[in-house]
């Protein structure tokens, strides 16, 4: 039987405030209104997943005041587990979702119930959750790892720490954490993307580049769309110029549309102007768009524009623009896969599943 939201919300209340240690016994859960906005769901569904917390005993609603985390809460879990730490909210962030439903469903099949952790993309955070969620009976753990700088990837905990643990991890994993890892083949899309553009003719081509300028935080996805996308332009024989590179931070703070507002600004004042860009990302092509309108650019001389991941709302994005349909659903379902073959000790190698990454083509 497929889990009710209100039940998913639940887990997701439990780990986020209570079984990480962000909220001790006796203090209070955010209001209703304040958890309704952060899981995006109705009040009605919040208010049921309190309840089944308080039914379980890990939270007391006190009339007028609140509702609070009880005493030891975590020694009353029921059920098997398993963990699945993701790097954002899963309630907030479309392909994060997809990755959860896809370990949810293969977790039910084999009796699991699932308990979801929020490292926030930090790497302090994430190596927490995961001491939390063995010391809750957690069996093993499925890991979208938060980004890490060059340091954090040399020393990584993954390598060195909970080695007799099963974990697995997927999509933003590295060789270095030596674990098995379901990952997205995003060399080849990187590289599909400027070639599809350097067919049409064009031969200055911008790649916005979702990482910090010295290379010290390794955003492994688009360091690997990097690498397609300078292959691609070197076997176009073309000349990368330093002003097609852009920079933006890795996440949608308003300082990354202020550095694209600065970007676009100047490309539009230059005299052998670049004619397409490779964005890496849907939200990134659409604030580009957005910028290019609030600046007053006509369509005329828009560029064309290339995303990536498919997100919904680019079905009904003007301009329409090519994107890519990594299925991270299916690679939840291989990761928790994977996971119970090292939890039942019939996988005992370091393994790397490899998914494609598909190009959907709708030029504008």
């Amino acid at each position: 039987m497929k889990e009710s939201l209100s039940k998913r919300i639940a887990d997701s209340i439990l780990t986020d405030y209570i079984l990480s240690g962000r909220l001790k016994p006796g203090e209070s859960l955010p209001s209703i209104r304040e958890l309704q906005a952060i899981y995006r769901v109705s009040i009605a569904t919040i208010q049921n997943s309190l309840s089944r917390l308080q039914d379980q005993g890990m939270v007391i609603a006190r009339h007028g005041a609140g509702v609070y985390v009880t005493d030891s809460p975590a020694k009353q879990r029921p059920g098997k587990l398993i963990g699945h730490i993701l790097l954002a909210n899963a309630y907030k962030d479309e392909l994060l979702n997809r990755a959860w439903h896809g370990v949810a469903k293969e977790a039910e099949r084999h009796g699991y119930q699932v308990v979801l952790g929020d490292s926030e993309m930090s790497y302090a955070r994430e190596r927490e959750l995961v001491r939390s969620l063995i010391d809750v009976g957690c069996e093993g753990l499925v890991i979208n790892p938060s980004l890490r700088t060059r340091d954090e990837l040399s020393n990584d905990y993954l390598a060195k720490e909970f080695r007799n643990f099963p974990i697995v991890l997927m999509d933003l994993a590295w060789p270095e954490q030596m674990r098995p890892r379901v990952e997205y083949d995003n060399y080849d899309a990187g590289y599909a993307m400027p070639r599809i553009l350097i067919d049409e003719g064009h031969t200055h081509i911008i790649l916005i580049d979702i990482d910090n300028a010295d290379r010290t935080l390794m955003f492994r996805s688009m360091c690997d769309w990097r690498r397609g996308y300078f292959q691609a332009m070197k076997d176009a024989d073309l000349d990368v110029r330093d002003e097609d590179i852009w920079v933006l931070p890795p996440d949608s703070t308003d300082s990354g549309r202020q550095i694209l507002t600065e970007k676009l600004e100047a490309w539009w004042h230059q005299q052998d102007r670049s004619t397409a860009c490779v964005a890496g990302g849907d939200g990134v092509a659409m604030t580009f768009f957005h910028v290019c309108r609030e600046l007053g650019i006509p369509e005329s001389e828009w560029m064309r524009v290339t995303g990536g991941d498919g997100i919904e709302a680019t079905r009904s994005f003007y301009p329409q623009f090519d994107t890519t349909a990594p299925d991270f659903m299916k690679g939840g379902e291989i990761a928790a896969r994977l996971l119970f073959e090292l939890m039942d000790g019939s996988l005992k190698e370091t393994v790397v599943y490899q998914l494609p990454v598909p190009i959907v083509g709708r030029k504008m």
